[in-house]
């Protein structure tokens, strides 16, 4: 269905997107998709999500395949509910997977209202503290 019915649109979209001069094209559809990763990779965005259900290692293969920027998502309930320490292993974890993938980002969907400054920040810190650019 998103093959028959999205794509062609999006492709269209981002098409027109580039027309204009715009050179950061995200496509950001949370949940697993991993099923359509190489769909969404036809699209001609440039920078595809990996949310926190999806195959790290499925997607990080059709990112390389395709020259695509990966960004992966920390679970937000994990950072709302989570220690630092904890958040901090997990983002430390995403990121050291991430380190050889062309434009990796590490993201963090979408925070509840209410989460701890300092979970968010653990994150930041395991960032920093893997050299990456913050």
């Amino acid at each position: 269905m998103y093959e028959e019915f999205v794509l062609p649109v999006t492709q269209e979209f981002v098409n027109w997107a580039r027309t204009q001069g715009v050179r950061d094209l995200p496509l950001i559809i949370g949940g697993n998709t991993t099923p359509i990763a190489p769909l969404l990779a036809q699209t001609g965005a440039n920078n595809l999500l990996c949310d926190f259900t999806g195959d790290f290692d499925e997607w990080a293969s059709v990112c390389r395949e395709h020259g695509r920027a990966f960004r992966r998502n920390i679970s937000p309930r994990l950072i709302e509910t989570g220690s630092p320490e904890e958040i901090y292993a997990v983002a430390a974890r995403e990121i050291a997977r991430g380190k050889d993938l062309p434009g990796f980002i590490m993201g963090t969907a979408v925070v509840p209202f209410g989460t701890p400054t300092a979970n968010v920040l653990a994150i930041k810190q395991a960032c920093l503290d893997a050299g990456a650019s913050v």
